[in-house]
């Protein structure tokens, strides 16, 4: 018996026999499929890729060329930063530290306090003969914000009465001489505190923590008794305010906000005939749109790298460049060698980023942004923003070690001879985050030959420009 195996991809007609005939047909439809297979094959091979269409209608001498360099030589000083304002921050900072690099940092916070807008005078006109107050306790007490620097050990403050009445309608500059009275207001006892920045929040709506401070009674018998509390005007000519310092040289700048300051004095009235004496009352003393606040900052360089700087005697700074906030340091950098982009015929600068890699260490957090400014003519001594200050840039990027500062159009207008200075100036930038202030923070910036190895470690100017 005979059987057909069809196999899987035959069809049942294919197990038909042909005859001889038919087969001269089907060869020639063959060869004809095949042809024309091979033409269109040859033909789409020959199909020219589209990213090239074009090329032989362009000279090759108009063809544009991106490039990217990082070896444009600049050079760094540090310099000591100039008298500045001190009196636009909402927090006041009190404090000590040691720092290795940068020596010693001195913080005094001073402020106002005004009579409470809402509380009734402690007694009435009538109760003034028939009534004497009696002070049981003041406690001053300084909201925490959560900017702290430094190290958490037991810390003894100070509170000292001004001696000058100070106004918010003034400017206050760093160079300002706080004049206050020795005697220390603390209760004997209680100068000792363990600061709590750790606990507070920069959430408006949260529970604030405040460090309280014991105040000696005879304070608060003065406000009660002696100051007009009717009328700020003339309560701070006999109150002017109050300076918050330590004398803890080695511990921490602990950040307070201005606003949420208050002091409670807690009191009893006795009469003197019946010598009767009433339940405990309580008067508030606080911060209020009319007071003035700032602080003052003192560094102390002996013994660093530092030692040597002032306001006449400038540091190299193109192996390690340092910067610090609060009166300290400013940063110049010489960008005049950026010029050399001018000679190329017809460049044209896509981007410019001064890159500033710094040491991450992790005990002292770095200053949040850096500011850059500029003098437009050689010889002002007006600060100017760059026109890139839009640009959000400057912002330190811990994760990478580095701040990046966008100066594209700053760097175009030196090779449009727009702007004849070739120097910038880098400080802390003063508005970070709710703080309002960089505090008292500080950044090792590696300079720009910080390290003849690699470059990616130096402070260096990336610019990127198409010919």
């Amino acid at each position: 018996m005979n059987f057909m195996i069809m196999l899987s991809w035959e069809s049942p007609n294919s197990l038909i026999r042909i005859t001889g005939n038919d087969m001269f047909y089907k060869n020639s439809l063959k060869k004809l499929r095949l042809f024309s297979f091979l033409v269109i094959l040859i033909v789409a091979s020959c199909k020219k890729p589209d990213e090239s269409i074009g090329e032989s209608l362009q000279p090759t001498e108009d063809i544009f060329k991106t490039i990217q360099t990082d070896t444009t030589s600049i050079y760094a000083v540090v310099m000591k930063r100039e008298r500045n304002r001190i009196d636009i921050f909402a927090n006041i900072l009190a404090g000590n530290y040691v720092d290795e690099e940068f020596g010693t940092v001195r913080s005094t916070g001073v402020f106002q306090l005004s009579p409470s807008r809402t509380m009734a005078v402690p007694r009435t006109k009538e109760e003034y003969t028939t009534t004497s107050v009696v002070i049981d306790s003041v406690v001053l007490s300084l909201a925490y914000q959560p900017e702290t620097y430094g190290k958490n050990v037991p810390t003894y403050f100070e509170v000292n009465e001004l001696q000058d009445v100070i106004y918010i309608d003034s400017s206050y500059y760093s160079d300002y001489h706080i004049r206050k009275e020795a005697i220390n207001l603390i209760e004997p006892g209680f100068e000792f505190q363990i600061t709590k920045s750790e606990f507070a929040s920069n959430v408006q709506s949260d529970a604030k923590t405040y460090l309280n401070l014991r105040l000696k009674n005879s304070i608060g018998d003065k406000l009660l008794n002696d100051c007009p509390l009717d009328d700020f005007f003339e309560f701070r000519n006999v109150f002017p305010g109050l300076a918050l310092s330590s004398r803890t040289v080695d511990g921490r700048v602990v950040s307070f906000s201005a606003a949420d300051t208050k002091l409670t004095v807690y009191y009893k009235l006795q009469n003197p005939i019946s010598n009767v004496i009433s339940s405990q009352f309580f008067y508030e003393f606080e911060y209020t749109t009319s007071c003035e606040s700032f602080t003052k900052v003192d560094h102390q360089y002996f013994g660093t790298a530092l030692s040597s700087l002032t306001a006449s005697n400038e540091l190299d700074g193109n192996s390690v460049c340092y910067a610090q906030s609060s009166n300290g340091t400013r940063l110049r950098i010489d960008l005049s060698n950026a010029r050399w982009l001018s000679q190329i015929q017809g460049v044209s600068l896509n981007k410019a980023e001064l890159v500033l890699p710094f040491d991450n260490e992790t005990k002292l957090n770095p200053i949040d942004g850096l500011l850059l400014t500029y003098h437009k003519y050689e010889d002002s001594d007006t600060y100017q923003q760059t026109a890139d200050s839009s640009y959000i840039g400057g912002s330190v990027n811990r994760d990478a070690g580095m701040y990046k500062l966008n100066i594209t159009r700053h760097v175009q207008a030196i090779l449009n001879n727009e702007i004849s200075a070739t120097d910038v100036f880098i400080t802390d930038f003063p508005i970070v985050g709710s703080y309002n202030s960089s505090g008292v923070r500080r950044t090792l910036l590696r300079g720009p030959s910080f390290s003849s190895d690699t470059r990616s470690r130096n402070m260096r100017l990336v610019l990127t420009y198409s010919y």
